[in-house]
């Protein structure tokens, strides 16, 4: 397989610095990949490198595997269900342990794909309804969030699931003393699970209720904090370590966008966090809280195409993928 070129792409946008290092330069240059060049659709919700290298990109219509190349397209088919994409609109990827991939999206479910043969198995298609997110917590089970119908764990190996009716969020995190914790319209809250019963309980102490705000994502960073990403009132953090927990604003010199994305939080191997923001791309220096912002203008070349950002990943060539509207 080609190496991935290291370049911005857009409605992928791929990232490659002119400088050597992250923290020697705010520059970067941004070339694009379009539906021109074969890709499904031109807003990308998600993207994720497999162990084999290859690239994947989940869109409004489609998902997508990048060679270096060309792209191979899956997408529904209905005159043949049962062995392609459940639904056109990618919500998530993800990789397990074992180097399965699995797809969820909006109205067909969980699809599991043979990465040697393209084959698609569709689980869980008996909810017939949106499935927004996945996380696979420490001992391979996989919570999965289910609109209007609450959580749903899923072994995937052995196919069996518990659904859980009344937590209506989606699990974001596990922290080292085993603490799940789940964002929900309005509050973030943690809960205990029960491996041998399958039974949770919700810890009321760990609750936090701001009805005015509207949480969207978050991610465990390398030192047990919670970065926390809101569509109103921008970024907030949680130090899952420490006692009492307190959920406090993070907004260093008032620099940081106040409306981030679904998958709008990530952490490269750097320490840096990248946000995905509907007014740009935000990178984070945890360290000194510097905040550089990217955004699109139409009089330069080699910026972004749309300051609505979706999703960021960096792979292991250490180039950053963004997706956006």
């Amino acid at each position: 397989m080609k190496p991935i070129p290291g370049f911005a792409f857009f409605l992928l946008i791929l990232l490659r610095l002119t400088q050597p290092s992250y923290s020697q330069s705010s520059t970067l240059r941004f070339e694009h990949l379009t539906e021109k060049d074969g890709l499904s659709n031109n807003q990308v919700t998600s993207i994720l490198q497999d162990r084999e290298g290859f690239m994947w990109f989940g869109t409004r219509y489609g998902l997508n595997k990048y060679d270096g190349y060309n792209f191979t397209v899956f997408k529904h088919d209905p005159n043949n269900p049962a062995h392609t994409i459940a639904g056109t609109n990618t919500t998530g990827i993800h990789e397990d342990k074992e180097g399965n991939l699995w797809v969820t999206t909006s109205g067909g479910g969980l699809n599991g794909i043979d990465k040697r043969t393209g084959s698609i198995t569709t689980f869980l298609d008996r909810f017939g309804t949106t499935f927004l997110k996945l996380y696979e917590d420490r001992q391979g089970f996989f919570w999965i969030s289910v609109a209007r119908l609450g959580l749903v764990r899923f072994n995937p190996k052995t196919e069996e699931y518990i659904q859980f009716t009344n937590i209506t969020g989606s699990v974001v995190a596990e922290d080292t003393s085993g603490r799940f914790w789940m964002l929900e319209p309005g509050r973030l809250r943690t809960f205990q699970l029960n491996r041998r019963s399958g039974k949770y309980t919700l810890n009321p102490d760990h609750l936090f209720t701001d009805t005015t705000l509207i949480f969207s994502s978050a991610r465990m960073d390398q030192d047990g904090m919670l970065w926390i990403g809101t569509r109103n009132k921008g970024l907030f953090t949680l130090n899952t370590n420490a006692s009492p927990l307190q959920l406090r604003p993070y907004n260093p010199g008032g620099q940081v966008n106040q409306s981030i994305n679904t998958n709008g939080i990530y952490e490269d191997a750097d320490g840096f966090l990248w946000l995905a923001t509907t007014e740009g791309l935000q990178r984070i220096n945890k360290k000194t809280n510097e905040v550089i912002t990217y955004r699109s203008d139409p009089a330069l070349p080699g910026t972004l195409s749309s300051n609505n950002i979706l999703c960021v990943y960096k792979d292991r060539e250490g180039v950053l993928w963004v997706g956006t509207v």
